[in-house]
């Protein structure tokens, strides 16, 4: 079986193309910042039919300056930068009884400077106009964003194809979502835009110490966030304490499980839009399968992507389940077929194949979907990276989405992708540290020979498992 799998990998290099997940869901997320905002937004960000269009900040639990922070925090963490974000006005909202545990929920480390963002109504209406294809808004705080977009421009009404609404449908509870601003509340729920409002109330499920736990063992980045940003004390205490409930988690669970929900046709102010949690739902389980789901690859010829140990040469076996923790198994597909390709382990092609999964991870795109140019030259051994490149990214000179320059060799390739474009370059310092191992191993050994690459091999091992893609690469967005 395991030859059989092998060959298939031999037979499938030339040809290899992700499947393109096809998009369901093209959305906006509007978010006061509060920690179950945080849950909905990783739970949105593990869904590969999910597209992010956009982040932006309201003013309710966090004021929209912090949660801003908050975001672009968060965004950098998981390395998607690339997801456009803007910060909600100031609508001097009182301190909600939640604001001391948001504060110290931990989103990711804060940049020490950022570029101010674009006015936010003028933002939603852009990015809404832009989109040829309906656009949802999952909206977890007030609904100020929103309604002054629609306000500034009547038109995207048409555009928006519903927004799903964590509300509880309490206007007279000052800090309920439509509370803390129930003008643009009541604006859109008279527009044309179908308002999906989310009751839970006192039912909602329990955000108890063992479901916390299972979180914790997903081995994916995003249950890995959810889990990290909730161990502090003051808010391991609340889930102790059994206060802690599933509130904004819903608004994504809804998203993809409608079939949990069910329509409340009693309330006359939403045209039978509130929807309510199933007593009998299974939540906590979909919840965790969803995030789950995360680490499932499907690509054109396998089902899944083989990690298990037993089917690798014995030195890469030692390093299989430490690299896939620390740095996921799409960069770890991406390195292995890369280096089938390459027919050895190198470190420059393993750096290519880094560089491409950075630029997907960046964009939070899938393989296919890029085009490159890539100014590593066509010679050896810099060249390399080009190998890696074009299987991360699913751009191939077969078909023709990848460009390679000879004038200027660098380590660096541009990277197109809706009309955007950044520059990934390996910083100086590896750069250096890399084609020094190159040199060193070829005044100690005959090149090419078995004790040259043998060497390689090991080196190429170390850095496979050491070099970080978050660290070791610049990125820069710029036009074209």
């Amino acid at each position: 079986m395991k030859k059989f799998v092998l060959l298939f990998l031999l037979i499938a290099l030339p040809l290899f193309s992700l499947t393109q997940e096809s998009i369901k869901h093209r959305v906006i997320i509007d978010t006061d910042c509060a920690p179950d905002d945080l849950r909905a937004i990783n739970l949105l960000l593990s869904s590969r039919s999910t597209e992010i269009l956009a982040i932006t900040s309201e003013d309710g639990v966090l004021e929209p300056d912090e949660g801003y922070l908050r975001i672009i925090s968060l965004l950098k963490d998981h390395g998607h930068e690339g997801i456009r974000t803007s910060q909600g006005i100031i609508t001097n909202n009182d301190a909600p009884e939640l604001r001391g545990l948001a504060k110290v929920t931990d989103w990711g480390n804060e940049p020490i400077s950022y570029e101010k963002p674009q006015e936010v109504k003028e933002f939603l209406v852009k990015i809404i106009e832009a989109e040829e294809q309906p656009v949802e808004i999952i909206a977890t705080g007030p609904l100020t964003n929103i309604a002054n977009a629609v306000l500034m421009m009547p038109s995207i009404k048409k555009q928006i194809s519903r927004i799903i609404w964590f509300d509880q449908c309490q206007p007279e509870v000052k800090w309920s979502r439509d509370g803390m601003d129930c003008m643009s509340g009541k604006y859109l729920l008279k527009t044309q835009i179908p308002v999906y409002r989310i009751m839970a109330g006192k039912n909602a499920p329990e955000f108890s110490k063992s479901f916390f736990k299972d979180i914790g063992k997903t081995q994916t980045p995003y249950a890995r966030k959810i889990y990290s940003s909730h161990l502090k004390d003051t808010i391991m205490e609340k889930i102790g304490e059994g206060t802690f409930r599933l509130w904004d988690d819903l608004t994504a669970m809804y998203l993809y499980y409608p079939e949990l929900f069910t329509t409340d046709t009693t309330s006359v102010d939403s045209a039978n839009y509130v929807v309510r949690l199933k007593e009998d739902s299974d939540i906590k389980a979909r919840y965790l399968e969803h995030l789950r789901a995360y680490s499932h690859l499907e690509s054109t010829v396998f089902q899944d992507f083989p990690i298990d140990t037993s089917y690798y040469r014995k030195d890469i076996r030692e390093i299989v389940k430490e690299t896939v923790d620390k740095y996921g198994i799409r960069e770890w597909r991406a390195v292995t077929l890369t280096e089938e390709i390459h027919n050895r382990l190198g470190l420059n092609s393993i750096v290519g194949a880094k560089m491409g999964i950075r630029a997907l991870e960046y964009f939070r795109t899938t393989p296919g979907n890029l085009s490159v140019t890539s100014y590593c030259g066509s010679k050896p051994p810099l060249s390399c990276i080009n190998d890696g490149l074009q299987v991360a990214c699913g751009t191939t000179v077969g078909q023709g989405n990848i460009e390679i320059v000879d004038d200027a060799i660098l380590p660096k390739a541009a990277f197109r992708y809706e009309g955007r474009v950044i520059e990934i370059q390996l910083k100086s310092k590896y750069y250096k540290q890399i084609q020094g191992e190159i040199e060193k191993a070829k005044q100690n050994h005959a090149f090419p020979s078995d004790a040259y690459w043998n060497v390689m091999r090991k080196k190429s091992l170390d850095y496979w498992k050491n070099l970080d893609r978050k660290e070791i690469f610049q990125v820069s967005e710029t036009s074209e």
